[in-house]
């Protein structure tokens, strides 16, 4: 089973599985019913596993039933978003919306965007640092040496 997970090509992959098949087909079953991408690295995605562009542009298509009305203070830059049903408050300097999304994951949600929008900038610019190619490059720049033990 371990020479299954740890198979790197695909091809190397379905010959194990195809050897596992005839040692015990039950196994194989219970292996085939869980999608290979989940536990197989020769499934696993070598790109980036970050969904950012995904979230931003569903919320973007989601910002036409929106409506940004600003109140008040160029200092503060905050606005009322409203449709039919729901108002939310979008603070565009503390980067937080009433919400809560754009707070806890870090990525404008749509009533944010229709502000961003509104100023004419880019919601990209509003992206948390956690998202930023240099932060990624900061994280993973140093090295990890391996330690002696058990």
């Amino acid at each position: 089973m371990w020479s299954a997970v740890r198979a790197t090509p695909v091809a190397g992959w379905e010959r194990v599985m195809l050897r596992m098949k005839s040692l015990n087909e039950v196994s194989w079953k219970e292996m085939n019913d869980i999608p290979a991408q989940h536990w197989n690295k020769s499934h696993f995605r070598t790109y980036s596993k970050c969904d950012l562009q995904l979230v931003l542009e569903k919320n973007k298509k989601i910002i036409e039933s929106w409506t940004p009305v600003w109140h008040g203070d160029d200092e503060l830059a905050i606005y009322g978003v409203t449709n039919r049903n729901e108002t939310y408050v979008v603070n565009l300097k503390q980067e937080t919306c009433t919400c809560r999304k754009w707070d806890l994951i870090g990525i404008p949600c749509c009533h944010a965007i229709t502000c961003i929008w509104q100023n004419k900038k880019q919601p990209e610019e509003y992206v948390s640092e956690y998202y930023r190619k240099t932060t990624f490059h900061k994280t993973y720049s140093h090295i990890i040496f391996p330690a002696n033990g058990p």
